[in-house]
């Protein structure tokens, strides 16, 4: 029986508990169960394959835009469905599986590479500026 990709979620807001713990989270949500799949790594971006899936949703981008995380693009050919994770930096990952209807397929990345971004730099405030409304 084919497993049947029925949502992805994607959020960041500050307020989720992942940004708190310095992680971003894509998460898969299929009707029975996780199909097999697996995870390859292209330059910074990963590419998650899902075998004998299909998708209730069509082919798409979708933008996240965290700092890390520009967009995901989900593909459906054959009998596979393949989601991109498109990233701005070269992060780590890892992924937490959850059985149940739905069942949840949670993939995590790694925020703290985005510290050196700022790092042995001054941030400067200019405490004139107002913005009119």
């Amino acid at each position: 029986m084919k497993s049947v990709l029925t949502n992805i979620r994607l959020d960041a807001k500050a307020t989720n508990d992942c940004i708190k713990e310095n992680k971003s989270l894509i998460g898969f949500d299929f009707y029975t169960d996780i199909p097999q799949y697996s995870v390859e790594k292209s330059d910074v971006d990963y590419i998650i394959v899902f075998k004998d899936a299909s998708m209730n949703m069509p082919d798409g981008t979708y933008t996240v835009d965290d700092g890390i995380i520009d967009r995901v693009v989900l593909k459906s050919y054959e009998k596979n469905v393949e989601a991109t994770v498109k990233l701005y930096m070269e992060s780590d990952s890892h992924i937490k599986i959850s059985n149940g209807i739905p069942a949840k397929m949670d993939f995590y990345v790694d925020r703290t590479p985005l510290k050196n971004i700022l790092l042995d730099r001054k941030i400067a405030l200019n405490p004139v500026y107002k913005k009119n409304y």
